[in-house]
This record gives C-alpha cells, sequence and structure tokens, in this order.
C-alpha cells in the first residue's frame, strides 16, 4: 500500500502555501532508539530498492481545500496553494476515500517567522560529519553510522542556539537525496536542533546511486524561492568548503546582497583549491559578512 513518506506545507507571502511530498510504494524503514550498525545498513540499504509511487494521480485535502495533482517519475509532487494553511493535511488515491498513511515522524506545517528572520542550513558537512568531499567515506558513514552516533558540528549549534532565541525560521537544503529523510529526522531529533522544513532530492533507486545526475541548480532555485516568496526579512546561511555551497552562496549574496545577514561557510579542508580560493575571496568581498569555521571554533557574540 502506498505511503506519504515526505510532505510539509510552508506559509508564504500573500496568504498562498507551497506544499510537497513524496510517495513511496510502501515505507522503507523507521527508526527507534536501538539501531546497530548492522540494522542501519539494512535500512539505508532497503531504501534504495523501494520503488515510489511515481506518475500517479493524486488528490490533496488541507481543511476544506481540495487539489489535484500527480506525482512524477520520482513520486514527488508539489503545489502552491491559496490560503495559509493550519489544517490537518491527507493525501488520497483516485476513487479512495481513505487517506494515504504519513509515515514521517516529523512536523508537517511551517509558518512564517515573527522575528522575520531566516536561517538556510546545508546537511552534510554542515550539521553533521558526512564526508561528502569522499564518495566511499561518505557512503560507509551513512551505512554503517547509526544517527545518534554522528557527529555533529558544535560550531553550527552554536549558530542555530543564537538564532532560536531571535525566533528564527529554519531551513534545511541538500543535495542528499529522499531516501535519507528518517536518518536526517533521527539526528536532527536526537540533537536537539530546530526542527525546520527539509528540502531534499529526489528519491533513488538503487543504480542511479552510483550515477544520480542530481540537478545543478537544487540549492541556487529553492534558496531563491524561500528569499522571493517566504516573507522573510533576512537570512543567515550556512554551509561547508567540501561541495558547492561557496559558489551557491556567493551568488545568492549578488541576487539579495540586503536579504542576507551572514555567512558560514565549515572548513572541511587543509587548503582550497585556485578556483575554490577565487570563489572563496568573491564571497568575502561581497560586503556581507563571512565567516570561514572549523567544527570546534567559538562563535563571536556579535556574529549574530
Amino acid at each position: 500500500m502506498p505511503v506519504v513518506w515526505q510532505i510539509s506545507v510552508l506559509h508564504l507571502t500573500n496568504q498562498r502555501s507551497l506544499i510537497r511530498g513524496t510517495l513511496l510504494k510502501y515505507a522503507p524503514y523507521h527508526y527507534d532508539k536501538k539501531v546497530s550498525g548492522f540494522r542501519n545498513f539494512l535500512k539505508i540499504g532497503r531504501s534504495y530498492f523501494t520503488a515510489t509511487y511515481a506518475n500517479k494521480e493524486i488528490r490533496v485535502t488541507v481543511g476544506a481545500n481540495e487539489l489535484h495533482s500527480s506525482t512524477d517519475k520520482d513520486g514527488y509532487f508539489e503545489l502552491i496553494a491559496n490560503g495559509g494553511h493550519q489544517d490537518e493535511i491527507k493525501v488520497f488515491l483516485p476513487g479512495s476515500e481513505v487517506p494515504v498513511e504519513h509515515v514521517q515522524d516529523y512536523p508537517l506545517v511551517f509558518q512564517e517567522s515573527l522575528s522575520k528572520l531566516g536561517v538556510i542550513s546545508d546537511i552534510d558537512d554542515t550539521i553533521v560529519v558526512s564526508h561528502t568531499a569522499n564518495f566511499f567515506k561518505r557512503i560507509r558513514t551513512l551505512a554503517f553510522k547509526v544517527p545518534n552516533k554522528r557527529v555533529g558540528i558544535p560550531f553550527t549549534r552554536s549558530v542555530f542556539e543564537k538564532a532560536k532565541k531571535q525566533n528564527a525560521c529554519f531551513f534545511y537544503i541538500s543535495r542528499s537525496e529522499s531516501n535519507l529523510l528518517g536518518a536526517l529526522i533521527a539526528f536532527i531529533r536526537h540533537n536537539g536542533l530546530p526542527k525546520g522544513m527539509i528540502f531534499l532530492t529526489p528519491y533513488l533507486s538503487f543504480l542511479r546511486l552510483f550515477n544520480p545526475k542530481k540537478d545543478v541548480n537544487y540549492k541556487i532555485s529553492h534558496i531563491r524561492f524561500l528569499i522571493e516568496h517566504a516573507g522573510i526579512e533576512r537570512y543567515i546561511l550556512l554551509g561547508d568548503d567540501s561541495q558547492y555551497d561557496v559558489s551557491i552562496y556567493r551568488d545568492v549574496v549578488k541576487l539579495f546582497p540586503d536579504k542576507i545577514q551572514q555567512v558560514y561557510i565549515r572548513k572541511t579542508r587543509q587548503k582550497l583549491s585556485a578556483s575554490r580560493q577565487q570563489m572563496m575571496d568573491d564571497l568575502k568581498s561581497s560586503g556581507v559578512p563571512v565567516t570561514y569555521f572549523s567544527a570546534d571554533d567559538e562563535l563571536d557574540v556579535m556574529e549574530t
């Protein structure tokens, strides 16, 4: 029986809401507090052999509102609905009045922050050590390190704690695939990190895992959407130097110089390549404060 693997609603400006989700043919795994490394391997591995509920019509209800949509080849759907929805979200298959089961143990609705401060954070190597620069080390970490034993980034936690005191709204935007949602939620919950809307790339099959062909514009397009439509006045950006965050945040700052309050980049390399160093120099010369930090650095109280 199909399940709703991931679903979330974000209130936007002009009394609209973004509704996005992913449907699978069945739930690949759940997490509990007692998960061994081997069982973690089985859980994560099974997700890449779980079929999506692809190219199917669905019906979504939020309160009295009914919307029609369809999943794409990855089981994903996205809607922009009228109204700032706070009601229960239900997904129905054609001809059925029984809602599809939600298996996501995480908030579904995210409202605007009263403080008008938003935090947009990468996940891998920004909130949790993931070794994204080394494919095989990354796979070994994902497969055998259970979420409650994975290593967090103390400096990032300090930034989050400062922002939480200002009632900030949090967003996690990552190039990690939707297969890892359960593990990421377990890590966020175990470490007491702020619950924010999670944006992940499409769900992958095992064969596509080794050649995922992920959209290179995925992160910047979602960041642009949030800045333009979420109704938040200023943002803090957090990322790392292992992949594309430096170039992405450089471009975001160019597009929205008055919207970005601070940029934090975690140092994962002893030395940057010439091209990455140029991107870092461009980011630092943008006029927006940039902090290039190591995991255990102390946060300057003046930085947030």
